[in-house]
């Protein structure tokens, strides 16, 4: 279901607080700026009813945390493992139980970066402070349901999904579906794959870096199923990185074929990536476009600027 379905009970009650007021004066006590700000996310959440292909940072969180909040009794690093498809205490889960902190983490940043916040921030924390609590090593040693899972709870995870409209004014990046999802880890793979059977000629460690953070967006978007914030774009920006140092080399055809070959593959899995998530025809074009794309994925990960910058224009 979508948020603004869940608000919408108390937002119609806190419309017709509004209207009463207008109806009996001062007798009745001013909106206070909870409920402001609540009134003002379910208005956007609505106008965003539309824009199933936007999300952001909390949104993303939200929805994977709605996913885990589920009745288990199987021990908690047990039923988290499963729900992932790795194995209890490895290093995948590891890097699945990092990135969602590390998600948590990022949101309270963003949130606490904006003063028309602050008055709801102490909140925030606190619900924040207890999701945190659900990926300890301590709670995942119970059982799901009464250890992680009591964090992991519609009660923090419904002021998430109302902070979302807010965030989303400042960070916000194409949605993609399953589909697409699954279109981008078949281009991944298919890269790694041919570097995998192909050594380049020079610099041959590039490829290593090349298929390390290739290996790394799979395992991401097939398993955290987000493009966004954090560990996908990171590791896809490491991709653009040694893209762009091979094809500033002085390859020919005849010195070093394969590295030529490497580059034009590179460059053309590249650009199917970035039309799928929305980057903008006018630079996929641009001979300088792994350039632009590099710029665009470190103000993504480091600014807290919306990727929709990237999307809408050429410039």
């Amino acid at each position: 279901t979508h948020p603004w379905r869940e608000a919408m009970p108390i937002g119609l009650a806190l419309g017709l607080k509004v209207r009463c007021r207008g109806w009996l004066g001062a007798g009745v006590d001013p909106l206070d700026k909870s409920e402001k700000f609540f009134l003002s996310s379910c208005a956007m959440l609505l106008a965003m009813g539309s824009m199933a292909q936007i999300t952001d940072p909390a949104a993303e969180l939200a929805d994977l945390l709605t996913r885990l909040s589920r009745h288990s009794t199987d021990r908690g690093s047990l039923y988290l493992a499963s729900k992932f498809s790795v194995e209890e205490w490895s290093a995948e889960f590891y890097q699945i139980l990092f990135s969602i902190l590390e998600r948590i983490d990022d949101v309270e940043h963003m949130l606490s970066a904006h003063e028309e916040f602050s008055h709801l921030l102490p909140d925030m924390e606190i619900h924040l402070r207890q999701i945190r609590e659900g990926f300890t090593a301590n709670a995942l040693r119970n059982q799901w349901t009464s250890g992680s899972g009591s964090y992991v709870s519609k009660e923090h995870i419904q002021p998430l999904k109302m902070c979302s409209a807010f965030l989303r004014q400042h960070v916000s990046y194409p949605n993609l579906s399953r589909e697409q999802r699954s279109e981008l880890a078949d281009i991944a793979r298919e890269l790694l794959e041919w570097l995998e059977g192909h050594q380049l000629e020079e610099e041959d460690f590039i490829r290593a870096a090349l298929m390390e953070g290739i290996e790394n967006f799979i395992f991401r978007i097939e398993r955290l199923e987000w493009l966004g914030w954090g560990y996908s774009l990171e590791s896809l920006k490491s991709v653009v990185m040694a893209y762009v140092a091979l094809e500033r080399g002085d390859y020919t055809n005849e010195s070093a074929p394969t590295t030529v070959a490497a580059i034009k593959k590179l460059g053309a899995g590249l650009k199917k990536v970035f039309d799928i998530v929305g980057v903008s025809q006018e630079i996929i074009d641009r001979a300088d476009f792994a350039i632009k794309a590099y710029g665009a994925l470190t103000l993504a990960i480091q600014s807290q600027a919306a990727i929709a910058g990237l999307i809408a224009s050429g410039g």
